[in-house]
Parts: structure tokens; sequence; C-alpha cells
């Protein structure tokens, strides 16, 4: 995997003017301090004949030195176009071999194969073996005959689809076979041609969308040209439509420039295209009597679904409702034509907000349901842009206190601290209770958050502690100001994240791990029988990993469920979805969004930082892990 992990390592190293430990790359890279020592020894020896050397520093890392930069350029240009054209690391095989098979209609044999790319067959099969999985997400299937060999089966529409999605995450389509005439280079070419038509037809979509159907396009020529034709019904409404005519005219065009003319079915699928990508603006003059009624009901159901499993309220945002029916009316039409997006610029949108992306999830639960499909991940992403700048605009999320204020028995004067905490403090402030200094109840301030001490006495309590004038001048309300928004994330979090359901295990896989924390959470907290498939199902619609080996798994709802957080350590990281996880926090709170939403804010900040997440598994117990986790 050196060949693969190289560029990496590179980058990393090339990043940092400052030594970096072995561990600490190892964790960036997925691999073992052992594997890491071999790697950097590794690229130790070709750094030495190109401008450059690793130092090695005891007891502080390794850093880049470079010595001779012209020659170090271009060293990595030269690695960079490496990785790019050549089939040598078992990525870039991989990549050939999807490429080799899903064009061929045929068995290939294996032995011709391990022949084109200079392996042997018993190698040649371990790859052949780990496209399998990456194949089922398309629904297509890795077909095996001792006599005849290999190929790929499925539906067209799910074969191009794996093309299109291939090609926007690896470049597959530049590792096509040589008889393959139209490449990636064409792309901007075919994109001219589309941007051109559109605008003609007064059609707006997006730059991304315009790369999507220009991707779409190519494929449909190399598939038209070995005679892979969609299969498609086209009415008399169709070919009646802008879009279809649209479809007629760019054509055109790619007829006069690749002399390849593409057939009815194949336009009307196009057009199905154009349509589910072109923008909807609120002031078009075929919305003045209103909103489709079923991209209306869409809306109300993803409110009330976000409603309901989180118990935000999003309906007033009169902004989210006019971006959000925007997006729904092209939305819906690729959803009903089974035709959505599987490419995107947005991936990073979960990591950066994490609790929008749950919110979009919760939103879109209703989905798999009402239409028997479940949504993709690149789908996800959009709704989770427009819930992001929804929560953007709204207020600052708050946990709300409990105030118990001790005063003698003077109940005017507690009228008047009731009355100026509400008016100044109220987005702070759930209640405010007042008890006499003479018969206090120990056991009834436990229920309270804050004290406030408007006595002479000197009173001390286990929770955070205010003397005031028995008035509350200014000075006590900016005093209370700051502790309040001091004690808002730490003190609640610190609540749920308790001691008893810190833990470090091992697990070979994600349903071991979840099974064993779990476990581990009831006996310290009751938990109904059906709570580990309450959070299966919540993985269902969605996954919870995230970057730099963190998971978020929770129930699906935790409406009646108690509230905590339990933090798992994993001595080996374990693959999740598509990506392998070493922190799990599992997540369980009904009574608080507020508080959700801190500490998925809290979260993302390790989520986009390797070194944060590095410095959480590094502690060794409980105490140092929440000491690290409160500093982010």
């Amino acid at each position: 995997m050196y060949e693969k992990d190289r560029p990496i390592l590179l980058q990393k190293l090339m990043a940092s003017s400052e030594p970096q430990s072995s561990s600490a790359l190892a964790f960036m890279l997925n691999v073992s301090v052992k594997t890491l020592l071999k790697y950097i020894n590794q690229l130790k020896d070709e750094l030495m004949e190109n401008g450059a050397d690793i130092l090695i520093k005891r007891g502080s890392g390794s850093v880049l030195i470079v010595y001779d930069q012209e020659k170090f350029n271009h060293y990595v240009q030269t690695l960079s176009e490496r990785e790019t054209d050549t089939v040598d690391s078992p990525e870039n095989r991989k990549k050939y071999l999807l490429a080799r098979l899903i064009t061929e209609n045929e068995y290939l044999n294996l032995y011709d194969l391990a022949d084109e790319i200079y392996i042997s067959p018993s190698s040649l099969r371990k790859d052949l073996r780990e496209l399998k999985p990456l194949l089922e997400r398309y629904h297509l299937i890795l077909q095996h005959s001792h006599s005849n060999g290999y190929r790929i089966i499925g539906k067209e529409k799910d074969i191009r689809r794996c093309l299109s999605k291939e090609a926007s995450i690896s470049g597959i389509i530049d590792f096509l076979p040589q008889e393959t005439i139209y490449k990636s280079k064409q792309l901007s070419l075919i994109q001219h041609v589309i941007a051109e038509s559109l605008m003609n037809a007064n059609i707006s979509i997006t730059a991304d969308s315009c790369s999507a159907l220009s991707l779409h396009i190519l494929i449909a020529i190399n598939r038209v040209e070995t005679n892979n034709i969609i299969s498609q019904e086209v009415s008399e409404e169709m070919r009646q439509s802008l879009e279809y005519k649209t479809a007629l005219d760019i054509n055109r065009s790619i007829e006069d420039i690749f002399h390849v003319s593409l057939p009815e079915a194949e336009l009307c699928y196009f057009a199905f295209h154009i349509n589910g990508k072109k923008k909807i603006n609120a002031d078009h003059s075929d919305l003045k009597e209103g909103w489709p009624q079923d991209a209306v009901i869409f809306y109300n159901l993803f409110l009330r679904s976000i409603l309901k499993l989180s118990k935000i309220d999003l309906f007033e945002d009169k902004d989210l409702r006019a971006n959000l029916l925007t997006h729904i009316v092209p939305f819906l039409h690729r959803l009903k034509n089974n035709m959505q997006v599987t490419q995107s610029n947005l991936s990073s949108i979960r990591d950066e907000f994490p609790f929008a992306n749950e919110l979009a999830v919760c939103g879109l639960s209703f989905i798999p349901k009402k239409y028997g499909i479940t949504v993709s991940e690149e789908e996800i992403m959009y709704f989770t842009l427009h819930v992001a700048l929804a929560l953007e605009r709204g207020p600052e999320a708050r946990v709300k206190v409990n105030i118990a204020v001790i005063s003698n028995d003077i109940s005017s004067l507690f009228k008047l601290i009731a009355y100026r905490l509400n008016k100044t403090l109220a987005d702070f402030i759930n209640l405010v209770k007042l008890f006499d200094a003479k018969t206090l109840d120990s056991e009834e301030l436990k229920k309270f958050d804050v004290i406030l001490n408007a006595t002479e006495m000197n009173l001390r309590f286990d929770k955070p502690t205010l003397k005031i004038q028995p008035s509350l001048s200014e000075n006590d309300l900016h005093i209370l100001r700051l502790l309040l928004n001091n004690l808002n994330e730490k003190f609640h979090l610190d609540k749920l994240i308790r001691p008893e359901l810190f833990l470090e295990i091992s697990a070979v896989s994600r349903q071991e791990a979840l099974t064993k924390q779990i476990d581990h959470i009831r006996k310290n907290i009751s938990l109904p029988n059906d709570f580990y498939d309450s959070v299966i199902a919540r993985e269902c619609m969605g996954t919870t990993e995230y970057n730099n080996k963190i998971a978020i798994p929770h129930p699906l709802n935790p409406e009646r469920l108690p509230n905590f957080i339990s933090i798992c350590k994993l001595k080996k990281p374990v693959m999740w979805s598509a990506k392998p996880v070493q922190i799990i926090f599992l997540v369980c709170i009904n009574e608080n969004q507020a508080l959700t939403r801190i500490f998925f804010d809290k979260i993302s900040k390790i989520i986009q930082n390797s070194h944060l997440a590095f410095d959480l598994l590094e502690t060794k117990n409980y105490d140092e892990f929440m000491a690290k986790f409160s500093q982010f």
C-alpha cells in the first residue's frame, strides 16, 4: 500500500515545518506505527536522490528538509503524473479493472487481464474481490465463470450511474480502454455546447449541474458506440417539452463535432436529467399561482419530520421555505425518475455542519416509506446545506438553566429579582424559584443549575453559586451573564458524558463495537430492548461516520429515552460504512436540542482537525479525555 499512501505521507510532511510524531502520522494514514516507519524509510531513500530528506528527531518526530527546491519540485510533479497515468498502484489497478469490465459486454479472461497490467492471477483475483462492495452500491454484480472469466452485469441505468459517480471520484474515464475515443479531455467542449443550448432555451442550471450533464453526454456517447442504449419510453408530451427540444439542439451540435447521433430514447433520458437539474426561480411566471402541490407536501413532511424527531421548528423561516421549495421541485423529478445526484462538490458539508446533516436526515426519513427509495448521500448534502443556512440565521444555541434564588423571606424583593432576570437574561433561563434562607431544602436545590445568594450569609454548594445584592445590581447581572456563557456548554455536557459511560474496547466490526458499547451502557442505565435496533435503523438512513475516525451513532427517535453521551475508544479502528472509525460518541439526548446542537458544533471541530482527533485517542482515561475535549 506504499504506492497509495506515499503522496498522502509526503503531503502531510510538506504541510508542517515542525516535527510530526510517528503515531500522529500513522493515525492520519490509518496504518500501524511499524508500517509508518517503513514508509518513512522508503520515502527518505527516494527523497535523498531528489533534493530533499526526512530528518528523524528522537522524541519529536519526522520533518521534511528541502535543500534543492527545483529538484524536489520536479520529483513532486513526476510523482503526481505517475499516480495519474499508470496502473502500478492497487488503487489505479482497480480503476482500470472497473473501466475495462464495465465497458465490455462479454466475459474477460482472468489471465488476459493479468497480462494487460503485468500482475499475477492471484493478485488480480484479490483486486477483483475488492471491487465487489463498490459494485454492490450500484446494484451491479461481478459475474464469474470458471471457463469464461469475469464480467459486470446489471441494468444500463445502474452501469451509467456507476460510471458517472466513479468518474467524479476517481477519474475512471481516463482508464477506459484505448479504443474508447471519447475521454475527459472532451468534457470542456461538451460543456460549452450544453451551456450555449441551455442559454438559448432560457434554462438556468448551476455550474456543477452543467458539468454533470457534460459527463452524462460523454458516457452516453461511449455507451451508444458500444451498442449499449438506455431503455426509456418516449411520450408525445415529452417530445413537446422544452427540455426535450433542448436535448435535440444539443444532439445536433454533438453530431457535428463527434459524428455520433444519440437515439430518441437517449435524448429523452437526457431531457429528464435537464429537468432534474434546472433551477426554479421563486418569482418565475409559472409559479405565480403557487408552488406545485407535491413540492409543498414534501416541504411540510420534511419540516414535520425534523420537528418530530428533533423538536426543532423551522416552519417560521421564510427564506428556508423559498430556498427549499426551489430545491424540492427538481429533486422530486430526480427522485421519481431514479436520477438522484451521485456526485457533488459538497463532500465537506457533512463534516463542517454535522448537526445540520442530522436534521436533514431526520427530515428525509419519510422517503423510504413514501417512495420506496433511499436518498443518496449527495442529495442529503444539498438539504444539509439549506438547513445549515437556516440554523446560521437563527438564534445562537443555548441550554436554558434553572436558577434558585436564596433570600430572606421578602417576596417583593424576589419579584424584583425574577423580573430583572427574565427581562435581561431570558435566553438563558428556564425557571427561577425563590428559597427561604431559613428553611433551605438541600434535596430540592439539587434540581437547579445555578444558585444566587441574596443573603448576608456565606453559603457553599457543589454547583455554581453567585452572591448578589438583594436588588440584583447591574454588576450582578453582568457577572451572571459571564457565568452563564461559560457554564452553558461545559456544565451541561459534563452532566451527560459521565465517567461510567466511558470505555475502551477491542472490536473487529461496527456491529461488535456497538453491541459492546450498548451492553456497557445497560450496566448503568436502563435501556429498552430495541435500543440497538433503533441505532441501526438510523444508520440505514445515512451513515453516522465522519472524518478523522469519528462516528456519532444515535437512536432514530430518542423520545422517552434517558439522556446520555457514551464515549467508546477502540484499540484499533473498524470499518464503519466506508470509513475507519476509532472514537464512537453514542448520543441520546431528548430533553434539550440546544444541547445537541452545542455538542455537534464541538464535535465538528474534531472532525475537521486530525490533530485534535489524534490528541483524544492518545488520552489514557476519562479525566484526560474530558480535559482535552473541554479545550476544543
